[in-house]
């Protein structure tokens, strides 16, 4: 499942225009950032998270947040194997773009290599592969649940899948979103 929506205004930064150097600031502020006040999940997402016998999530605050949200931060297992993995970025002055713009064109560019000032891919698909390692240690004793990040929770997906997991049910990528893996 992906976390709930962050409290910093990704609209508002879609007005900005940031220079690549000016884009470390933003990026750091989402980082460490929580969630937004009003962002809960619907009662699917709590029912999912709770019918699970193992739960794991991100030590970001944000994941860790939803995690309250949904009711099972108590019985939840924190570990950076599921973090995010960091945008890249240049330290150049110009040009100018929204903030949106450029996570798009860097997280494109990440996709074919570049990591400066952030995780290559070939290491977030590393960390992709251990983290499904204790999925799938935990879901050979009962239904395991991982509250995660957009991209890694992709990077995840594809590494079940590539050891013989089907995607079973999705209803997308929004916040709060869910897909269910099976073997």
């Amino acid at each position: 499942m992906r976390h709930g929506r962050p409290e910093l205004d990704l609209d508002e930064l879609r007005k900005q225009k940031v220079a690549p150097a000016d884009f470390a600031p933003v990026l750091a502020k989402y980082e460490v950032g929580d969630l937004a006040n009003g962002s809960l999940p619907h009662e699917e997402a709590i029912a999912i998270a709770k019918a699970c016998s193992r739960h794991f999530t991100s030590t970001l605050r944000r994941a860790r947040t939803s995690c309250e949200r949904l009711g099972i931060a108590n019985d939840v297992t924190t570990h950076e194997l599921f973090v995010e993995s960091p945008i890249p970025h240049t330290n150049w002055q110009q040009p100018k773009f929204g903030a949106l713009t450029w996570s798009i064109i860097f997280r494109v560019a990440w996709l074919v290599g570049f990591a400066q000032n952030g995780e290559a891919i070939s290491d977030a698909k590393r960390r992709g592969a251990q983290g499904a390692d204790l999925l799938e240690k935990a879901a050979a004793e009962g239904d395991a649940f991982l509250l995660g990040h957009g991209i890694m929770n992709r990077v995840l997906g594809g590494e079940l899948k590539r050891r013989g997991w089907c995607k079973t049910t999705s209803n997308g990528e929004d916040y709060w979103s869910f897909a269910i893996f099976e073997k």
